[in-house]
This record gives C-alpha cells, structure tokens and sequence, in this order.
C-alpha cells in the first residue's frame, strides 16, 4: 500500500507487546488504514485493519495470563474475536495460540498461587476462629477478571477455597453477555454476602463507591490500582479488627498506589486543618473557589464554541472494507435536532 503516513507508523514498532504504548501504536495503525481514500487495494487495508483488532485482543491477553489461567486466556480470546472477521493470516496465528494455550492449561501462575496463600493465611484460617463471620473482597481491573477469577476460586480444587463461595459482582452497564449484572442479580449477590452465604466478592471498581458492603476481614486489590479516594475507601472497607487491605500489582501501580498515600495522607491533613478553621472563613474561601470554577467552565464553553462556524461541505461516508460510497451528505437529515437518517436507505 503506497501510503507514507502509514508505512511510517508501522515502523515505529514497540517490541513490548503487553504496555499501553504498543496498544496505542496498534491503534494509530487502524485509525489510518481506515482514513485512506480511493479505492487502492481495499482487501489489503481491510486486512490490515483485521489484523489490528486481533492485535489489541492479544494486546489485553497479556494482563490476562499473568493474572490468570491459560484456560481463561483461550475464553477471553473468544469472546473478544468471536464477532470479528478473520483472514488468513488471523486465523493461522489464533489457531497457534489455542494450541499454545491448551497446551499449557495445567500450567499454575505464580499469581495465583500468591493469593491463594493470601486468602487461606488471612480468611480461611480466620473462618475457623472467628465463627464463620470473616468475609473478604478482591477488587479487580475488568468485568471478565471478576468472573474468572471467581470461576477458578470455585474450582481450584481446594475445598477450604471452594467453602467461601465466592462470586464475581460487577456492574450494570454492560449486558449480561460481557460480564455485567442485572440491579437484581447484584441485590442477590449482595444478599447472600451479607448472610454470609458467599463469604468472599470478586468485584470492580463500580464497588469502590455508593455500595453498603459490609465490613471485611481482607481486601484484595488484584493489579488495580485507582486513586487517592480510592485508596481512603479501601481502608474503609477493611474496617473490621484485625481487618487487612493488601495489594497484588506490578511494579509500576505499586509506585502510582505509593503516590496515592501520600495524597491520601495529604488529604487527611488538610481535613484536619479545615475542621479547625472559622465557618465563616470557610463559606468565604468557597465562594471564591466556586466563582474561579464557574469562570473556568464558562471559558471552556466559549472555547469550545469559538472554532467557527461548521463548514456546509458536501462529503461521503464509505465502508472500511471495500472503500465503495455507502452513504453522501446531502441523503441525510436532522430529526428532532438530534437524530441523522440517510433517506436513499
């Protein structure tokens, strides 16, 4: 494909396949395979931009192998390609993989096996002592890691771990078919916790706030790390004697969750100094930082507004596969200022 731009990008090649930089690369990649006019080789570019949705699938794969089982690696590939077109190159490489990875399905993680450790030496043990009340939480980065991780709790082969009954809880948002939960199916869930039922949650951070969980014996954050009022509920949710919030991440969020204590602790500080100032002094200095944000919103508005007028050009929307016009703009039309409809469709 005789395209500078995007030969130049491809050369720009991260080797460290499983960081942010190379999914960003991935994706500059696709966003310009898509945005090359005429029709020059559209198989090729097609190919191209097929080639970069499984790469940003691999991409993610990655955080899932160290964190879990090579069987959750082949389900998350499915799930997450099951809905994209294949070519042959593709389908060669996925066919490797799956091989790689039913190969090795029997094959522990080291992650694992540390918190398992974790699990049984601070929530197992303590079931015994503490008249079943002990209950936990492991906070997780993804929908899909809440259910695996939940699955292989229930299903370790360790029937002190399989007692705790561990459910995943993750949000609303998402349908059911990738990993979110009905208002109901959480009620339930939460139910259960609070009778003890299900004495350990695998949740995401839609957790971290507004929910009444009970208070825990152990939280876990497992690679997920948020921000500084993240880290201060957390300490919330361990609130029970003798409680233990612990984290499991890589090098670089243990120095980001390292930052976040000390704004935590900074926060704490100037709690302090506020509760000690005059209400009076308190609603002037508010007033004066509200005005400064109004001001600031009202300069981001006028920015945003203050690009010019749109220009009244005539242009072609075309499909990413075959470069061939599907839809022009003078075909479409404004309904209720907020809906476009192509009427030749």
């Amino acid at each position: 494909i005789d395209d500078k731009e995007l030969k130049r990008i491809v050369e720009e090649c991260s080797l460290e396949k499983s960081s942010q930089k190379y999914l960003d690369w991935i994706a500059r990649i696709e966003k310009r395979a898509k945005a090359i006019k005429g029709s020059q080789k559209p198989d090729q570019l097609y190919c191209i931009i097929t080639i970069a949705k499984h790469m940003k699938a691999y991409n993610a794969a990655f955080e899932i192998n160290s964190l879990a089982r090579p069987c959750d690696v082949s389900n998350f590939l499915n799930e997450r390609l099951k809905n994209c077109d294949d070519t042959k190159e593709t389908c060669e490489s996925y066919e490797k993989l799956k091989k790689t990875l039913d190969e090795s399905k029997d094959t522990s993680n080291p992650n694992l096996e540390t918190m398992k450790t974790l699990i049984k030496k601070n929530l197992v043990d303590k079931q015994e002592v503490d008249t079943k009340k002990s209950k936990g939480i492991i906070f997780v980065p993804t929908r899909f890691l809440a259910h695996a991780l939940a699955s292989w709790l229930n299903d370790c082969k360790d029937e002190s771990l399989e007692l705790l009954q561990a459910s995943a809880f993750t949000g609303s948002q998402a349908s059911g078919d990738k990993g979110g939960m009905t208002s109901s199916q959480q009620d339930s869930t939460l139910m259960k916790f609070r009778s003890g039922e299900t004495k350990l949650l695998v949740a995401t951070s839609f957790t971290e706030e507004g929910i009444d969980i009970p208070e825990c014996s152990l939280v876990i954050r497992y690679n997920h790390v948020g921000n500084e009022v993240n880290t201060v509920q957390m300490r919330g949710r361990s609130r029970k004697k003798g409680g233990k919030s612990v984290l499991l991440a890589c090098e670089t969020l243990y120095i980001r969750e390292s930052i976040n204590q000390f704004n935590a602790d900074l926060m704490e500080k100037a709690v302090k100094k506020v509760s000690k100032m005059d209400p009076r002094e308190i609603s002037k200095s508010n007033e004066v930082i509200q005005k400064e944000m109004l001001q600031n919103d009202k300069i981001k508005i006028n920015n945003k507004f203050s690009k010019g007028p749109l220009r009244d050009e005539q242009f072609k929307m075309v499909c990413n596969r075959c470069k061939q016009t599907v839809i022009e703009s003078k075909d479409i039309r404004l309904i209720d200022e907020c809906h476009r409809i192509a009427i030749s469709r």
